[in-house]
């Protein structure tokens, strides 16, 4: 399950127990949650910094082969994450 799944479905009500008022008024909550995001985030940067573009376009071409061809709700998921973001990395400034 992912993250954006496990948190539509407590903002939709399927978690009787949960709500996101409550998560976020935990303090445990509220850190996992801010960790996940910032994790996604940290992820993505250093997809655009360390991968080239040839590279993950491969990577998308081997999830399509891999997934037989068929175009899957998750495709669109993949080649979101592996577009580039629009951050630069500046080599010469570090």
């Amino acid at each position: 399950m992912s993250v954006t799944t496990y948190l539509t479905d407590v903002g939709e009500g399927k978690y009787i127990e949960f709500t996101l008022d409550a998560i976020l008024q935990d303090n445990d909550g509220k850190t996992l949650i801010v960790e996940t995001i910032y994790h996604y985030g940290v992820m993505l940067l250093l997809l655009d910094k360390l991968i080239p573009s040839i590279a993950r376009e491969r990577i998308i071409s081997c999830y399509i082969r891999y997934m037989s061809g068929s175009a899957s709700q998750l495709t669109g998921y993949v080649v979101g994450m592996c577009k580039q973001t629009g951050y630069t990395y500046d080599k010469e400034t570090r």
